[in-house]
């Protein structure tokens, strides 16, 4: 049998095997950077050195306490409401999915009512419903049987409307958040559940929700945790 001997890599061969391929480097996003760096540097200048500015008074004005207050009020309203619309927001995005076509139709209206409605005007329509219902009454229909009775405008004060008006604003987007979280999970998974004997509250409360919630929550925020 004649054996196959490899010759000798050439000179050539050898130097073209040290070569590197290296991407060339586009020379717009550079071009896009020197500008965007030439703008903020404009900018920066043009409020550092407006005569009309006075830096030590904005100071002064920024920590004044009326400040801090509206934004500690701020953060707790931001807190309370979002508490409130995400908790709100799964019963709704639960809802939506419910086999019972009312009860699916209900979360729907509310979700297209409360997304149409821009939240500025929500937050006025709550902040003037004494307007339109003067006192809230429980007791018993058709009579004179009065449990509790209290002005609207004592019980929803400026902070509560701000509250109500919010959590109700962001339930609605939660609740679409809720709902795509659902529907990612895997058919086959309740199916399992099912054959399982598991009930379909155990099913949404053991299976589906958790796989949902990384669907829900950003990917970035899963990634940092520990």
């Amino acid at each position: 049998m004649e054996s196959i001997v490899s010759e000798p890599p050439t000179s050539q061969e050898r130097a073209r095997e040290k070569l590197s391929i290296r991407q060339r480097r586009p020379l717009l996003p550079w071009i896009i950077f020197g500008l965007a760096i030439i703008v903020v540097f404009a900018i920066v200048q043009a409020l550092v050195l407006a005569p009309t500015i006075s830096w030590a008074v904005v100071g002064t004005y920024l920590f004044a306490p009326p400040v801090l207050t509206g934004l500690r009020t701020t953060i707790v309203l931001s807190v309370i409401s979002m508490a409130i619309g995400i908790v709100l927001g799964t019963f709704i995005g639960l809802a939506r999915m419910s086999h019972n076509n009312l009860l699916s139709s209900m979360a729907h209206g509310y979700i297209m009512l409360f997304r149409g409605i821009p939240v500025l005007v929500q937050l006025l329509i709550w902040g003037n419903i004494g307007l339109i219902v003067k006192n809230i009454t429980f007791g018993i229909p058709l009579t004179s049987i009065e449990f509790f009775s209290m002005s609207t405008n004592q019980l929803i004060n400026p902070f509560t409307a701000a509250i109500v008006g919010l959590a109700l604003h962001e339930a609605a987007y939660v609740s679409e958040i809720v709902r795509s979280g659902i529907l990612s999970v895997d058919r086959g998974q309740l199916e399992a559940a099912s054959a399982l004997g598991m009930t379909p509250a155990r099913t949404t409360r053991r299976i589906v929700l958790p796989q949902a919630l990384r669907v829900m929550i950003p990917q970035r925020a899963i990634n940092s945790s520990p």
